[in-house]
């Protein structure tokens, strides 16, 4: 299951700074007990900067998801990612989604996963899945322009990622990752 040790080691590793608006409505009961019970409104996107040589930043971001907004989340990224041994089985955890268009559009659209057929709210237990995207915004470009010892985000002239977040209503929760 998604949160395990493994995100806890990690968040020892790498420091995570979380950038929300609490004037917000949707950002107010994020990373507080809250959430659970009243998770964010949907579509949200959960940006990692910086992507970095290798991404563990982000991936801690996953097993941390459902704490801060009281959802699960897709993660968008390469293709190849599903197909590449060893790669495969990490993208698993990671509930991997192509980075187009039309895969980002149809899980931002999906209605989460809160209560069962009965009407009753699922355990904890249960992945919250579907309305949330968590991508990191400098992508492929952030393995390549990316220095040792340096976290800066690398944004291209591409502006897709926002056109999309506007035309989804979607609230952006911004995390900055060192030492990725």
């Amino acid at each position: 299951y998604r949160r395990n040790r493994i995100g806890v080691i990690l968040a020892q590793y790498f420091t995570i700074t979380l950038l929300l608006d609490r004037n917000d409505p949707n950002c107010q009961r994020a990373g507080t007990p809250a959430v659970e019970e009243n998770p964010v409104g949907t579509p949200v996107v959960a940006l990692a900067c910086p992507h970095g040589v290798l991404n563990w930043g982000a991936i801690t971001w996953v097993f941390f998801s459902r704490w801060i907004t009281g959802l699960e989340q897709y993660t968008a990224g390469v293709n190849v990612i599903t197909r590449v041994p060893g790669l495969r089985y990490a993208a698993a955890s990671l509930w991997a989604i192509p980075a187009d268009r039309g895969s980002l559009k149809r899980s931002l659209q999906e209605e989460p996963r809160i209560l069962d057929k009965k009407g009753q709210r699922f355990s904890t237990a249960v992945p919250r899945r579907g309305g949330k995207v968590g991508i990191v915004p400098d992508g492929i470009a952030g393995i390549f322009k990316s220095t040792p010892g340096k976290d800066v985000l690398f944004l291209g002239k591409k502006r897709g990622l926002m056109r999309i977040c506007l035309e989804e209503g979607a609230t952006i929760f911004g995390g900055w990752f060192n030492g990725t």
